[in-house]
């Protein structure tokens, strides 16, 4: 997978706010606007943060808008990138 496909969400509250965000992208996924996604590893010890790999361009597009403005506003705005 390109790089493109790859979004890196900020976690707020460790695994449950990655139970959040997956229930989000679950969502997603049923209502049939994406297709699967695959979480990555945590980007450090302190589980600030993890990378989710889209099955295109357009659902990692499409996810990062409808999921990132949520998650980011409890997280630092630096560990954000596409």
């Amino acid at each position: 997978m390109s790089a493109e496909h790859t979004v890196t969400f900020p976690i707020a509250n460790r695994m449950f706010g990655l139970d959040s965000l997956a229930k989000r992208l679950n969502a997603l996924v049923s209502d049939g606007r994406i297709r699967d996604w695959h979480p990555g590893r945590w980007i450090d010890w302190g589980h600030t943060a993890i990378p989710i790999t889209f099955d295109s361009i357009e659902d990692a597009t499409l996810a990062k808008t409808l999921c990132l403005e949520h998650t980011a506003k409890s997280a630092s705005p630096k560990l954000i990138e596409a």
